[in-house]
């Protein structure tokens, strides 16, 4: 799990537009394969549980693998037939060469299907029946890289208690159990947990969390006063319990807004919606405890800049420092990317604004994300070459 999450850091350090989901998580899982033997390190092993799974999850036909929202997929079929692609890719003959152009065309807004129509010559059934016969074929084949001198030297094992474990536990139950369905599930799951041991700071930390994935921002808050309540409530429930505090009542101020018809709010992408002072600063405390305790905690950051900046607000001066640090830590996701992007464009660093709108364009997934994005490119684009994308006026495809 390190090895696949370090991938992923590596992976947004310089790239100047995000790889498509399949291949962010095919990669990673391809790379943290890696082995040491030898005095050679291998990369491409066989990872035997994403074989099996493949035996009995769901086949998803590549279509809905390569093109598909990450919120619709199971977490066990689209990671296993990622790193099957993506292992196809680094080691078939017929694939490896046109690796190269294929990511290109994606990053530069090519559609999925015309860009592996353009990379190999395939199409859609052609290239569902080459991962099938790929995998059926059973011949996982490894690169092997003699290392000369150690990079670092290897210490000894970490151990966990038995409660870092089961935390650990539960924290990969989350990680995998991305939509909403499933997060109510994992919801159910922790609260019976929760009843054997209804003071652990770990279980109410990532029982928010699930909840967040559930969309169910009502109930998430009252369990973010419950999670309040307990004595000796750690900085790290303190900081999700504010984001769930927060986006329940924006949600809450929009919904009525909605059913309002506020014909002076009409139109408008982010309304104001009158938040109190007092609120906004108790919230706001709750995740400036969570960053101090952890400078490290991007999510945190980037909901403590949301409160600024989101909602009616449009603080960017505010916001400036919890976005740029947000961006440093964690710069591969959709929102912290896309307010770096709004705060360049606050700042009026177009150019650099440019290249950030247009990637976000192509990764979106809500119509009023792409309302945004699309007006913000348009506006740009006749003095800003990188802001004109490919087929602008059509539904980007989403690989977020």
């Amino acid at each position: 799990m390190l090895r696949h999450e370090y991938v992923h850091f590596l992976q947004f350090q310089s790239a100047p537009a995000p790889y498509p989901f399949w291949y962010q998580e095919g990669f990673a899982e391809y790379l943290s394969s890696v082995k040491y033997r030898d005095g050679a390190m291998w990369v491409g092993e066989i990872l035997m549980a994403r074989a099996a799974a493949l035996k009995v999850n769901e086949w998803l036909y590549v279509r809905k693998l390569v093109e598909g929202d990450r919120d619709e997929w199971d977490g066990y079929s689209i990671y296993g037939q990622s790193w099957l692609l993506t292992h196809m890719l680094y080691t078939d003959p017929k694939y490896r060469t046109g690796r190269s152009t294929l990511l290109q065309l994606l990053a530069d807004g090519a559609k999925p299907r015309e860009a592996f129509e353009t990379a190999f010559g395939v199409n859609y059934q052609s290239l569902d029946t080459d991962m099938r016969d790929y995998y059926k074929a059973g011949k996982f084949y490894s690169y092997k890289f003699v290392i000369e001198e150690p990079v670092f030297d290897i210490e000894g094992p970490i151990v966990l208690s038995d409660k870092e474990a089961e935390a650990a536990k539960w924290r990969a139950k989350l990680a995998l159990r991305r939509s909403e369905k499933a997060a109510r599930r994992l919801v159910r799951d922790l609260k019976k947990a929760l009843k054997k041991d209804p003071h652990n700071n770990d279980l109410h930390e990532i029982l928010l969390k699930a909840w967040t994935n559930a969309n169910d921002w009502d109930a998430a808050a009252v369990q973010a006063k419950q999670s309040l309540a307990m004595p000796a409530v750690s900085p790290a429930v303190k900081a999700i319990a504010g984001e769930v505090l927060w986006q329940a009542e924006v949600e809450r101020r929009r919904a009525l807004l909605k059913d309002a018809k506020d014909e002076e709010n009409e139109g408008s992408s982010d309304p104001d919606l009158g938040l109190d002072d007092m609120f906004l600063q108790t919230v706001r405390g709750y995740m400036e405890e969570g960053i101090d305790a952890d400078p490290l905690n991007a999510r945190a950051r980037m909901w403590h800049a949301g409160t600024y900046i989101y909602g009616g607000q449009n603080d960017f001066d505010a916001a400036a420092e919890s976005i740029k640090q947000a961006y440093i830590l964690y710069p591969q996701r959709w929102r912290i990317r896309r307010q770096y992007a709004d705060l360049l464009y606050t700042q009026k660093s177009f150019d650099q604004a440019c290249l950030l709108y247009g990637p976000l364009y192509r990764t979106t997934r809500s119509k009023s994300e792409l309302k945004g994005i699309k007006a913000r490119l348009k506006e740009l684009a006749p003095d800003h070459p990188d802001c004109k994308i490919r087929e602008l006026e059509e539904t980007p495809e989403t690989s977020r």
